[in-house]
């Protein structure tokens, strides 16, 4: 998996932007840090227990779509104009995928998971993304 991520801020409701992600970083022991002018703070335990409410991490797959997007953990595509496809990252296979949902109602993305299928079942320059669980 490459390094690349993105965080979606549930407190404020966005992503942090493109200008200030560079600012953080995760730990190889999984906690979030961020620089402030050349300093590096690692978040502590405690303060993880407060930024895991707001701070969601999606990975980058480093693939990109039809219109030369980046695909994350979060973004979805519509299967077959009756079923969307959520990309995850999958534990116990080790590898990126959809978990497939029935119909196109991406407010229950955490219900009505059909299957799951890693990416390499697609060619993801012929997919688009149509948006990202959070914001669409």
């Amino acid at each position: 998996m490459n390094g690349k991520f993105r965080i979606w801020d549930g407190c404020h409701k966005e992503y942090i932007d493109e200008y200030n992600i560079e600012d953080y970083f995760i730990s190889s022991d999984g906690l979030i840090g961020r620089v402030f002018d050349y300093d590096f703070v690692i978040y502590t335990e405690n303060m993880m227990d407060e930024l895991i409410e707001s701070y969601i991490i999606e990975h980058s797959t480093g693939l990109k779509d039809g219109f030369n997007d980046e695909w994350y953990e979060g973004d979805w595509t519509i299967f077959d104009d009756f079923c969307i496809g959520i990309l995850v990252y999958d534990d116990e296979m080790s590898c990126f995928g959809f978990n497939i949902h029935a119909g196109e109602d991406i407010n229950n993305y955490d219900e009505d998971i059909l299957e799951f299928e890693p990416l390499y079942y697609y060619c993801l320059d012929d997919m688009v993304i149509e948006g990202n669980i959070h914001e669409d």
